[in-house]
């Protein structure tokens, strides 16, 4: 699940890095990253028989969270609705309204979080 959380993280940082580029978001479903390192992630970790520490997860939370701040301009309407946006695309979830899937990121992120914390067994 560790792998995961983290793969969830870098696929949501990619995706909004290759949106930016516009010619790239035109022609390819730059959603994609997310699920792609989703399941890739976990696959490398078990692969390498590595696991990913706390620490980890919380960089790659700071670091989508510069990202967005720096390409967004501290725009908060983009703030809460790119990353959704995103994971829409991503996981083909086109019957999802983008404040459900706003809303299924948060808790996402605040489940990742709580779980992370509460079992600290590394």
């Amino acid at each position: 699940m560790k792998g995961a959380l983290i793969g969830f993280t870098l696929g949501l940082i990619l995706a909004v890095l290759a949106g930016s580029w516009v010619w790239l978001e035109m022609r390819a479903n730059v959603g994609f990253f997310i699920p792609a390192a989703t399941f890739l992630c976990p696959a490398f970790c078990l692969w390498r028989r590595k696991t990913f520490t706390y620490s980890v997860f919380l960089k790659g939370q700071v670091a989508l969270l510069i990202v967005l701040l720096l390409i967004y301009n501290f725009d908060m309407g983009a703030l809460c609705a790119v990353p959704a946006y995103l994971f829409r695309e991503g996981f083909h979830g086109n019957g999802l309204t983008p404040a459900t899937a706003g809303l299924v990121v948060c808790s996402i992120y605040l489940g990742g979080n709580l779980l992370w914390i509460f079992n600290r067994k590394q």
